[in-house]
């Protein structure tokens, strides 16, 4: 067994059943049930079912688990050859970050008498600060392995529960939606870890970088979840009543003319006139981030309407022109687009929460005053220092975000080497291919009858060695279209994965859509997969776990996780053996 199997096999198992063993420690010394969620403390002190807070919170919780595991999860699916490892990695960092987020915060807001007491609120919080880490993840999505992702998340936890306390505790700030403490954080302690992670061999992989028409339809479905549960995750634990009803519509309508200012710049900024599928999926988004901290003030409805407007413009922009200066200039590799879709936003919705909350009156919000600014209500602080001390708590976060990320990137940086808890070490080309063409004869009973030369010189490799390969074309069968391909690098051994084979979309033979996959140890075949019926080319990483399909691309660049097991194993298995 090689190093990196070892790693990959021994370190991930290791890490998370130590760090699960410690939050059940924890949880067992640490927390119980709050007054809500006791039955004894409950039904002593309550003769109402309905005045437990679980009928008030927890379909907006509902709402926000489905942004965090959904929503968050698709949207990362944008990338070509990693769309296992987005939604898989998410599912990881997310269940483990809301256990330890849990007692983070409860540390700091919720513990009495030596306990932390937990309810539905609690879960609420627990997701606010998971979506954070879930931001940072999106910065260094397929630079970083899955223990590496654990380790940036125990401690992004731990500094988020510290900015929280800072800012909403000490300072007495309002940010019920979180632009502040949950996306400006988020983004910006990412964007100095994957600054930190740089290396200058990541610009040659920019190519890869890229979607394919299946990868961004999937993304769309994390967008539209978003889109449609951003009221919810705004208005989440803000005061039941008024102040809920009012931060759920100015998110909608904030939303709302984001999407429409995003499609105008989208086409505006582009030479064709078309929409940018990047543009779409995230910019369109921008309106909630820039609606957290206003949004329970009374920003009125046409003023929602604005930031939205800006912030699609805005993040529109910074992903067609300030995204490429960052990488090229400062060195930045943000692979989702955070800083346009969370960063520039977020602090677009704490300038406007300042602007806001300035100008909250007694004559404006009546006895609402109370809710939204109590300090203001109570003559603790005038309107004008509550605006002053919004736009300290975005100097604050960005100051402990960037500090934050500082550290704990320049740790992962010297956790490993990139990618050796990854995958497995290269394997020779001609073993991936055999196996891969091998699979084609196995699951596809017209090709099971072959006997041609074909057959056997494909698999035995010999055509392969001549320079140009013009294998015979099998459309007639449905199988497979191998195009006429210089392999002249194939024969050095040197010059690993420049292999190309191309597997069709044929998903209209729906009885045999059956997974070509290869085992874990023969995993390095340099593919580009080739639809007969568009004629477009799609590139992995040179390095990667690869899984070919009969309908379409589906490798995972530097993934863990492995396909499901084959629909349609092969019934006599050493039939095919060449």
């Amino acid at each position: 067994m090689t190093d990196s199997s070892t790693n990959m096999r021994l370190k991930l198992p290791l890490i998370c059943f130590i760090l699960e063993i410690i939050l059940i420690i924890l949880f067992g010394v640490l927390v119980q049930y709050d007054h809500d969620t006791d039955a004894r403390d409950f039904h002593n002190k309550s003769h109402h079912d309905y005045e437990n807070d679980f009928y008030y919170r927890y379909p907006s919780f509902q709402d926000v688990h489905v942004m965090i595991f959904i929503g968050f999860g698709f949207l990362m699916t944008f990338l070509q050859r990693y769309g296992f490892s987005s939604v898989g990695f998410n599912f990881l960092i997310a269940a483990f970050a809301l256990q330890w987020a849990t007692l983070m915060q409860g540390f700091f807001h919720g513990m009495h008498g030596g306990k932390i007491h937990i309810g539905v609120e609690s879960m609420i919080n627990a997701d606010f600060c998971t979506g954070s880490v879930l931001i940072s993840f999106g910065a260094v999505l397929g630079k970083t392995s899955p223990v590496q992702l654990l380790v940036m998340a125990l401690f992004e936890v731990t500094l988020f529960a510290v900015n929280e306390f800072i800012l909403l505790s000490l300072l007495g700030t309002r940010d019920a939606g979180g632009s502040m403490t949950i996306h400006t954080f988020g983004a910006y302690f990412g964007l100095m870890v994957t600054r930190i992670l740089y290396r200058p061999n990541l610009d040659k992989s920019k190519h890869k970088n890229c979607s394919v028409y299946h990868s961004d339809l999937f993304a769309m479905i994390g967008t539209i979840y978003l889109w449609m549960f951003w009221p919810s995750f705004n208005s989440a634990v803000t005061a039941h009543g008024d102040d809920q009803h009012r931060t759920a519509l100015n998110t909608y309508y904030s939303l709302a003319a984001c999407t429409l200012s995003t499609y105008a710049m989208s086409a505006l900024t582009a030479h064709d006139g078309k929409l940018d599928m990047v543009h779409i999926q995230n910019a369109a988004l921008a309106g909630g981030v820039a609606a957290g901290t206003a949004g329970e003030m009374m920003l009125t409805p046409f003023g929602s309407m604005i930031v939205g407007f800006l912030a699609g413009i805005i993040s529109v922009l910074g992903y067609k022109y300030l995204s490429p200066v960052l990488e090229d200039k400062l060195k930045i590799q943000d692979t989702c687009g955070v800083h346009n879709l969370h960063g520039m936003p977020g602090v677009l919705g704490a300038v406007v929460g300042a602007v806001t909350a300035s100008l909250a009156t007694r004559e404006v919000y009546g006895g609402g005053l109370d809710d939204v600014f109590p300090l203001v209500a109570e003559g603790k602080r005038e309107a004008s220092l509550q605006g002053g001390i919004q736009a300290l708590s975005l100097a604050v976060t960005l100051g402990i975000a960037l500090l934050g990320g500082l550290i704990v990137g320049t740790w992962l940086s010297g956790l490993s080497s990139y990618g050796s808890w990854v995958c497995d070490p290269d394997v020779n080309s001609e073993s991936g291919l055999h196996s891969a063409l091998n699979s084609v004869f196995r699951f596809h009973p017209e090709a099971a009858r072959l006997r041609s030369p074909s057959r056997h010189h494909l698999l035995r490799g010999q055509h392969l060695l001549g320079g140009q390969f013009a294998a015979a074309t099998w459309r007639r069968h449905g199988i497979v279209e191998l195009l006429p391909t210089s392999f002249e690098a194939f024969k050095k051994k040197k010059k690993k994965n420049n292999l190309k084979c191309f597997s069709p979309d044929i998903s209209h033979c729906s009885h045999q859509r059956a997974v070509l996959r290869q085992q874990s140890d023969q995993q390095n075949v340099h593919c580009s997969v080739h639809n007969t019926h568009t004629h477009t080319h799609t590139h992995t990483h040179t390095r990667s776990l690869v899984f070919l399909s009969l309908w379409g691309p589906s490798i995972d660049s530097h993934s863990c996780l492995a396909p499901n097991p084959d629909p349609y194993p092969n019934p006599n298995p050493h039939h095919n053996k060449a």
